[in-house]
């Protein structure tokens, strides 16, 4: 059993505190000039919601000053805010800079992000049209996103988490061109898990769009086929030497493998058109 440790510091208090009222030291936080950090401001200020701002974590200077331990890009955006002129705050007692220093450290260490999948259930229970369709179409493929982290070999058949990927492919292509798209990897993998990954699944994904696209017909039965004949460990490894080898990116060459063993053995009239 892990030890417990009791001594606690003096509990916080909480209160509005001016925006203009807080600091930051940049003896130990991170600046906000990089393109993510402002990229991150601005959505918070234009979108701003009280729901989502929560609390941020200050420690007061004791001259009317408060140096923020967590929360500098929430505070900056709610500076950036017309008429915000006060945030919530949970104030600790953190008088020197090595105390700030340390309440900063156990503050983003011991935080437990949430992951995609958490964040993608989390955006379909609050109604968000996206996640939504996303979930429909994966659904209908019978392919789910598992709400716990796990390791590919503990996925269960038709599992993925590839969530930013599927994300992106639902808003490009449709939630109906994902679903048969993913419906013929479902059904190439019917009974494994850990074989739908983001690049298998962008691949198939190349393939169904373009036959749309082009009113070019392909054999269904044949690309399962094709698919299921290796392993998506496999597909990737081969993907990625052969994206190296000449200078494909690893999505077109898993799509390019694909579609030259469906092509083996067929006539010219029948073979599918995308092979570079």
């Amino acid at each position: 059993m892990t030890e417990m440790h009791w001594t606690l510091s003096p509990p916080p208090r909480l209160d509005w505190i001016a925006v203009e009222a807080t600091v930051v030291d940049h003896k130990y936080q991170r600046t906000l000039r990089s393109k993510a950090s402002q990229k991150s401001i601005a959505r918070i200020r234009d979108h701003f919601d009280w729901l989502r701002f929560g609390a941020v974590v200050l420690a007061s200077n004791g001259d009317g000053t408060y140096v923020v331990v967590d929360g500098q890009h929430r505070i900056e955006a709610a500076r950036q805010r017309p008429g915000l002129n006060k945030v919530p705050a949970v104030i600790v007692e953190a008088e020197t800079l090595k105390e700030q220093a340390s309440a900063f450290i156990g503050v983003n260490r011991d935080r437990v992000n949430a992951t995609p999948a958490q964040l993608f259930h989390a955006h379909c229970a609050a109604g968000d049209a996206d996640a939504v369709a996303l979930r429909g179409a994966l659904e209908s493929a019978g392919c789910a996103i598992p709400r716990t982290n796990k390791p590919a070999s503990n996925l269960k058949p038709g599992e993925l988490t590839c969530v930013a990927a599927l994300r992106s492919a639902c808003k490009k292509f449709g939630p109906d061109t994902l679903s048969r798209a993913l419906s013929i990897l479902r059904d190439a993998y019917p009974d494994s898990g850990g074989d739908l990954f983001g690049q298998l699944v962008r691949a198939a994904l190349q393939i169904v769009a373009r036959s749309e696209d082009q009113g070019v017909a392909f054999d269904r039965d044949r690309l399962v086929a094709t698919i299921a004949a290796k392993a998506g460990d496999d597909w990737k490894d081969e993907a990625f030497a052969l994206g190296r080898a000449i200078g494909l990116k690893p999505d077109d060459a898993c799509r390019s493998l694909i579609v030259a063993a469906y092509n083996r053995g067929l006539r010219a009239e029948n073979r599918l058109p995308w092979e570079r």
